[in-house]
């Protein structure tokens, strides 16, 4: 009878562990088919020699940007900065496509050893319900001497992009940084569950990355740090441009879309015959054909905002008229606020390649990333 019985236990057990096995799997399988997905978005890199140029005089190996993922913004409420533990950034960045289309967060991030959350959105206008929605994620995210950064193209006008209303400004009317990382707790309570459940693969990884990085790479166990994908999943990678997945996801027949890195969540643009222009010499002279009401009001709830480490962003512009008018603005109403003037940072002479307004193109996004990089890094280093 014992024998029996326990026959009967271990037939059971083995039954459970199969269809458990089979099942787990089917969800792997599932899971490493969704992988492909994302695999299949690696395609060569067109300017790598250019970049590898850029990299030698500033230092920095730019070995992981041969093959890159096709272009697209992250989702703003899918960020990994809502799951942070709190006062661990340096640098927090909010902005429109100036700062989509140009800077790069994980540049910055791996040349400057920084740890910061570029928050942007195109077609996006510094109201000032946003401005003090950044101030509070900046108290609860941001280190004691972090930099709470603004790159916004359009200051002085309530109209921008057919007014169209986007993903952050929904986030700052509807929702709050606490909602947010109460989501973000919520999920790492499922992490486990969802690796076999997650509709979107991309949306997995980056949650389990910023999992591990606050759990076990950071606050409780601190491991060395890695990249899921990078080291465990071998991209596809794509032969040439003429490849039919790259036509497909071409914006125009000589316009491109890439991310330098799987996880950077802003994108930059490939074109083959970029327009250019030239780094030119300040000229302090003021414009007044910009000041308005609207600026004023934006720029007096930045002064206001309590946060001392902050500062704005001139950003490059294929008209130099522009670029004079943000700087006469900035100087005008914000004189004890820190600018960093990324039409400065070029070397007088310099091509700056450009997609048009204030979207750069090709390789002058990596570099401008490399100089925000320095910059913040001198910045913290005065304040310190």
């Amino acid at each position: 009878m014992h024998n029996k019985r326990s026959l009967t236990i271990f037939m059971l057990t083995l039954t459970f562990f199969t269809i458990l096995a089979l099942i787990t799997g089917k969800k792997i399988e599932h899971a490493l088919n969704k992988s492909q997905l994302v695999q299949e978005q690696y395609y060569l890199n067109p300017i790598y020699n250019e970049i590898v140029g850029i990299g030698e005089e500033f230092g920095f190996d730019f070995s992981f940007a041969s093959y890159l993922p096709g272009g697209g913004i992250a989702s703003i409420t899918n960020r990994p900065i809502w799951g942070q533990p709190e006062h661990s950034l340096d640098l927090l960045l909010f902005g429109d496509s100036s700062l989509t289309d140009n800077l790069s967060e994980y540049i910055f991030s791996r040349f400057s050893g920084y740890k910061a959350a570029f928050l942007g959105v195109p077609c996006t206008l510094p109201r000032e319900q946003l401005i003090l929605f950044a101030e509070k994620a900046a108290k609860r995210f941001l280190k004691a001497d972090g930099l709470l950064g603004f790159s916004f193209n359009t200051w002085e006008k309530n109209t921008f992009c057919n007014n169209q209303k986007n993903e952050l400004d929904s986030l700052v009317e509807n929702g709050d940084v606490d909602s947010l990382v109460k989501r973000a707790q919520n999920f790492r309570k499922s992490t486990v569950l969802e690796l076999f459940t997650t509709k979107s693969y991309e949306h997995y990884n980056m949650q389990l990355q910023s999992f591990l990085d606050n759990w076990f790479f950071g606050k409780y166990f601190h491991l060395p740090a890695l990249s899921l994908y990078d080291d465990f999943i071998e991209p596809f990678y794509a032969p040439n441009l003429n490849d039919k997945k790259m036509a497909n996801r071409a914006v125009s027949r000589d316009k491109y879309l890439y991310k330098w890195h799987e996880n950077d969540p802003n994108h930059f643009w490939y074109i083959k015959e970029a327009k250019a222009r030239v780094a030119f010499p300040r000229n302090s002279g003021p414009d007044a054909s910009v000041s308005s009401s609207i600026a004023q009001a934006r720029f007096d709830a930045l002064k206001t905002i309590s946060w001392p480490n902050k500062f704005v962003i001139v950003p490059f512009h294929e008209d130099p008229v522009r670029v004079q008018q943000l700087r006469w603005m900035f100087a005008k109403h914000l004189a004890n606020i820190d600018v960093f003037d990324t039409d400065d940072q070029f070397p007088v002479g310099r091509n700056i390649e450009y997609q048009g307004a204030a979207h750069m193109a090709n390789a002058s996004g990596a570099y401008i990333s490399l100089k925000l990089a320095q910059w913040v890094a001198a910045k913290r280093k005065v304040k310190g």
